[in-house]
């Protein structure tokens, strides 16, 4: 998990190396796993071998644990510093390029059975907990109405979409215009 957060502050990391441990982490300790063949991309270089998992083994008990509680500390840290240097509109473009970049994560290189788990923990830290502060922001919502910022507006609407919970806050805001 501490290279996940590497990758997440901006470092290279190997990423073929994670994929191959994720997919040992699911084959081992399943109790029946099945070697199933993969074209490549190019037609010439044959097939590429995988393990297909049942049950996910060791990686649902022993990594994905990890991966959600590191996840959970990484973005609450996180959120507090953006919450005391970025205006609202800069923490929106940040909150979407993270939540961009974590499916990107899911896609490359993570199993895909903590895609639900990983994006639950995800918008819990970064809109559930953030959303009412940054309407109220001082950059939030209201000066967003009042200076005609649509584009913004639309970004803060489409984040909060995804918890649809937090669209009461943009909708009070909205109601005198």
């Amino acid at each position: 998990s501490s290279d996940l957060n590497r990758e997440r502050d901006g470092y290279e990391i190997n990423q073929d190396v994670l994929r191959l441990l994720v997919e040992m982490l699911c084959t081992v300790g399943d109790a029946g796993p099945k070697v199933v063949k993969q074209k490549e991309g190019d037609r010439n270089s044959g097939d590429r071998l995988l393990w297909q998992s049942q049950s996910r083994g060791f990686y649902k008990d022993d990594f994905e644990k990890l991966l959600l509680s590191a996840t959970k500390e990484y973005y609450k840290s996180k959120v507090a510093g953006w919450m005391a240097a970025y205006s609202c509109p800069l923490f929106l473009q940040e909150i979407q390029r993270r939540l961009e970049d974590e499916e990107s994560r899911l896609s490359r290189y993570l199993d895909s059975s903590s895609e639900k788990d990983l994006k639950a923990v995800v918008q819990f830290e970064l809109i559930l907990q953030t959303a009412k502060q940054l309407v109220e922001m001082s950059t939030g919502a209201h000066s967003m109405f009042l200076n005609k910022r649509y584009d913004e507006l639309k970004l803060m609407y489409r984040i909060f979409r995804r918890e649809p919970s937090m669209l009461p806050h943009i909708i009070s805001v909205m109601e005198p215009y």
